[in-house]
């Protein structure tokens, strides 16, 4: 069973990924974008997916989507996201991953692609692809990665973006720098909800971005009341 730590975690990073989906896969994955169609229904499946992680037994312990959309061939494609949520290394992530991909495509016979979004606070932990076998045969999986601490040299650069993505990867990175320091964390909440209207996002958009940041930069009661 999943601590009540985790399904905080969880529910703000499905939100604002299913709220802004198309720009979610813009930032992280920019290549994707001329692949698939936007125009088409965007499905998300995550009844099929909790199906099968209650079917595994493997613990979940992390935030995930998995999301149907249709590419410009009209081809259907599914792709599985995983929110790495531990604050330290993980040896088990890259089996996870193999494990759910391999699942989903003997269950429902659709390509698979997976992501993994690193949001821990290790700076040299990098998974590696899982592979397994010997004497030229091969099995396992290479994932697309994103480390959210390698945005860190990368502020400005994300202070210029409309994406809303850059706001959460903003978001996560004063939330860890401000873990122990509430009266900076005050600051920095204080400068990127300033932010979102200077990068004139539409009043649904600060919305679904002002929930993100209000949780990840939690304040206590005083601090909240001078916010």
């Amino acid at each position: 069973m999943e601590n009540n730590k985790t399904s905080d975690f969880d529910s703000p990073w499905k939100d604002i990924i299913e709220a802004f989906f198309p720009q979610f896969m813009e930032f992280f994955v920019p290549e994707s974008i001329n692949d698939i169609d936007f125009t088409k229904d965007v499905k998300f499946l995550d009844k099929e997916l909790e199906k099968l992680i209650l079917d595994s037994e493997i613990t979940k312990r992390y935030a995930d989507k998995l999301v149907e959309v249709t590419l410009k061939d009209n081809s259907k494609k599914w792709i599985l996201i995983h929110i790495e949520i531990q604050a330290q290394k993980d040896k088990d992530l890259s089996k996870r991953m193999f494990v759910y991909n391999y699942r989903i495509f003997d269950k429902y016979d659709i390509p698979v692609t997976s992501i993994a979004i690193l949001a821990d606070e290790n700076p040299n932990w990098n998974p590696k692809p899982f592979k397994y076998g010997m004497w030229g045969s091969v099995t396992g999986i290479d994932y697309i990665k994103s480390k959210l601490l390698d945005y860190k040299d990368k502020w400005s650069y994300l202070e210029t973006m409309k994406n809303p993505f850059a706001m959460v990867v903003m978001a996560h990175l004063k939330a860890l720098e401000t873990k122990k320091d509430s009266s900076l964390r005050k600051q920095w909440k204080l400068e990127l909800t300033k932010l979102l209207y200077e990068k004139g996002y539409s009043r649904k958009e600060v919305f679904n971005l002002f929930r993100f940041i209000d949780w990840i930069l939690m304040l206590p009661q005083k601090l909240n009341k001078i916010y």
